[in-house]
C-alpha cells in the first residue's frame, strides 16, 4: 500500500507540474511550444517552484495545485487589468500595490468584477475541502520540497549567479530600455523574475564634480541679493485632466468652455508626463523634484523606491525661504505612502481626507469644488507665504455611468461619432468631471484676483485617463498612442507674469513655478536649474520687478 500510495503521489505531482506548464503556455499569448527551450523554461520554472513551495507548506498535492493555479491566473488577470487601464504590464515592484489596494479598498474595488469574488470564494471552498479530505504528506518530504523551492527562487534572484540566458534584461530579444517589451518578448512569468533582478530601489548618486563645474561655469556660487515680495504659490494637480482638443474633430471650447476661459489670459503649455491612466505619484515626483522618473533606473513607484530620507525638492527650496508648505489630498493619507514621502519632500503639513472637516462628493470621489474651498480657506487664513500642493481626486476613474450632483448636465453632454453604450457613458462621465475641475479653478482664480497678496497658481494634468477603448474609437490628431499624449498646464497670477520659457515635461514644471514666482535665486537646487538652462539667464529678475509693481499698487489702493 505504501509503495502504491507513493507511486500515486509522485504521479500526481508529475501531472500537476505538466498541467501548470500547459497552463502557462495557454494563458500567455507571448509563449508558445514552438519557442526556444530557454524561453519555455524561463516561464515554466518559476511556476513549478511556486507549486513545490505550496506543496511544502500544505503537504497536500491537490491543494498545492489549486493554490498554484489560482496564483498564476491571478497574476495574469492583474496583468490584463493593468494593461487595459494603464498600458503597462505587471512588474515585480507592483508588489507595493498589494498593501495599497487593501488599505484603500474603496478605490480598488471599483475596478474589480463580481466574478472575481465568485472565483475567490470557489478557490477558498476547494482549498477547504482539500485540506479536510486530502491526506497530508510526511513532514520530512514536505520540508525537503519547500527547501528545494526556496533554493530555486534564491538562485533565480541572484543576477550575478543564475543563468543570464534565462532572465537577463536582454534575454529572448527584449530591449532593456523598453520595459513594456519584457512581458512581450520574455513571457509574463519570466519578465517578473527579470524585473525583480534588475529593479533598483535607490537614487543614482549625483556627479558632484559635474555639479561644481556647472556652478562655477555660470557664476552661480554667489547667491543673488534681491529683496522682493514672496507670492503665495498653489500647484494644483488635476487628476486625469487632458485637453479634449488633442482628439480628432473635438473642440475643447464646446465641451469644456471653462478651460478655454481660463486659458485666454494664462500662460499655457503641454507636458510630457511619465505615466498613463494611473500612477499619479510618478508625475508628482517629477514636479516636486525636477528629476525625470525614467532616470531613476526603475519602473516602479518613486515614493517607495527612492524617497527614503529628506529629498531635495521645491518643497524644501520654498521652506528655506520662509514659506509654509502644505500638501492637500482628499483621499487616505497612506495611499501611495504619501504620508511618509511628502514630509521628506519638504511639506511640513499634509492634509488628507481624515483631516478635512467638510468634503462634498460629486460622483464617487470628493469634488474639486470642495477642494477649492479648502485651498481658499488656507490662503485666506495665512500670515506667512504659502506653498500649497493640491492633489485632486474628482477626475479619477472608473468612468462608468454613476450618479453625480447634476445627472441632467452630464447626460446633456453631446456625444461624439462612434461612441455609444458604455463608451458614450465614459465620455460623458469624464467630460462632466473635467468641466467641474475647471470650474473649481475659476473659483480659485476669482479669489486670487480679489486678493491683496500676490498669488501664483499653476494648474496641470497628471496623465490621460485610462480610457483606451474610447481612445481607439476617437483617435488622436497627431496619430500617436494614448500614452504618448501630453497633458495641459497653465499658470495665472494677480501680478504680471514675465514672458519666460515654457516647460515641456512635468519634471520642469516645479522649476517653472519657482521662476514665475521669482524664488529661483537662493539655493543649490535652483542653481542647478539655472546651470541646465531652465532659468534662462536670470530672467527671473523680471518677476521681482512685477512683484514690486504689485506691492506698490497695494499701497495706493
Amino acid at each position: 500500500m505504501r509503495k502504491s500510495h507513493l507511486f500515486y503521489r509522485c504521479g500526481f505531482i508529475a501531472c500537476a507540474l505538466l498541467l501548470l506548464a500547459v497552463s502557462v503556455v495557454l494563458v500567455d499569448g507571448s509563449v508558445a511550444w514552438g519557442e526556444s527551450g530557454l524561453k519555455l523554461t524561463a516561464n515554466i520554472l518559476p511556476v513549478s517552484l511556486a507549486y513545490l513551495a505550496a506543496l511544502g507548506l500544505t503537504r497536500r498535492p491537490l491543494v498545492a495545485l489549486i493554490l498554484a493555479l489560482a496564483l498564476m491566473f491571478m497574476v495574469f488577470a492583474a496583468n490584463a487589468a493593468k494593461v487595459s487601464h494603464l498600458g503597462e504590464p505587471v512588474t515585480f515592484p507592483d508588489i507595493f500595490l498589494i498593501e495599497q489596494a487593501l488599505s484603500a479598498w474603496t478605490l480598488a474595488s471599483k475596478y474589480i468584477s463580481v466574478w472575481f469574488y465568485v472565483a475567490f470564494a470557489l478557490v477558498l471552498m476547494l482549498i477547504g475541502i482539500g485540506l479536510y479530505y486530502e491526506r497530508p504528506m510526511r513532514h520530512a518530504v514536505s520540508w525537503s520540497l519547500l527547501g528545494v523551492s526556496l533554493l530555486g527562487f534564491t538562485y533565480l534572484a541572484q543576477a550575478e549567479k543564475s543563468v543570464d540566458s534565462l532572465y537577463s534584461d536582454t534575454a529572448h530579444g527584449a530591449k532593456p530600455w523598453i520595459v513594456s517589451e519584457l512581458a512581450l518578448k520574455q513571457g509574463l512569468i519570466a519578465s517578473l523574475v527579470t524585473s525583480a533582478r534588475v529593479a533598483h530601489f535607490t537614487l543614482p548618486p549625483y556627479d558632484n564634480k559635474q555639479v561644481g563645474k556647472l556652478v562655477a561655469q555660470y557664476g552661480l556660487d554667489q547667491p543673488l541679493e534681491v529683496e522682493q515680495v514672496k507670492p503665495d504659490i498653489v500647484l494644483w494637480l488635476a487628476e486625469s485632466f487632458f485637453d479634449p482638443a488633442i482628439l480628432q474633430g473635438v473642440d475643447t471650447c464646446q465641451f469644456v468652455p471653462e478651460y478655454c476661459e481660463l486659458s485666454r489670459d494664462s500662460l499655457v503649455t503641454a507636458l510630457a508626463v511619465p505615466t498613463f491612466g494611473g500612477n499619479t505619484t510618478r508625475t508628482e515626483f517629477e514636479v516636486l523634484t525636477g528629476i525625470p522618473f525614467h532616470s531613476l533606473g526603475t519602473q516602479s513607484f518613486p515614493y517607495a523606491a527612492v524617497v527614503h530620507d529628506e529629498f531635495n525638492s521645491i518643497g524644501w527650496t520654498l521652506a528655506e525661504q520662509g514659506y509654509n508648505t502644505t500638501a492637500i489630498h482628499p483621499h487616505k493619507a497612506g495611499f501611495w505612502q504619501r504620508n511618509r514621502a511628502l514630509p521628506l519632500l519638504g511639506f511640513e503639513r499634509f492634509i488628507a481626507s481624515q483631516n478635512m472637516t467638510h468634503i462634498d462628493k460629486d460622483g464617487i470621489w470628493p469634488s474639486d469644488d470642495s477642494l477649492a474651498d479648502s485651498v481658499v480657506q488656507l490662503l485666506a487664513q495665512a500670515e506667512q507665504p504659502q506653498f500649497i500642493f493640491t492633489i485632486s481626486m474628482e477626475g479619477h476613474g472608473p468612468f462608468d455611468k454613476r450618479d453625480v450632483l447634476d445627472n441632467a448636465e452630464r447626460d446633456a453632454i453631446a456625444p461624439l461619432p462612434g461612441l455609444e453604450g458604455k463608451l458614450l457613458d465614459n465620455w460623458r462621465q469624464y467630460i462632466y468631471h473635467a468641466k467641474r475641475s475647471a470650474r473649481a479653478m475659476q473659483k480659485i482664480k476669482a479669489f486670487v484676483e480679489a486678493r491683496d497678496r500676490p498669488t501664483l497658481v499653476v494648474y496641470f494634468g497628471d496623465h490621460l485617463p485610462g480610457l483606451r477603448p474610447m481612445f481607439e474609437v476617437l483617435q488622436f490628431k497627431d496619430g500617436k498612442k494614448p500614452y504618448e499624449q501630453k497633458t495641459p498646464a497653465m499658470a495665472f497670477a494677480n501680478y504680471e507674469l514675465p514672458d519666460i520659457w515654457l516647460p515641456e515635461a512635468s519634471y520642469e514644471l516645479g522649476l517653472w513655478a519657482l521662476a514665475l514666482s521669482g524664488q529661483t535665486h537662493t539655493d543649490h537646487y535652483s542653481q542647478l536649474a539655472a546651470a541646465t538652462g531652465l532659468a534662462k539667464g536670470g530672467r527671473e529678475l523680471d518677476v521681482g520687478a512685477a512683484l514690486g509693481d504689485f506691492r506698490a499698487r497695494q499701497l495706493y489702493r
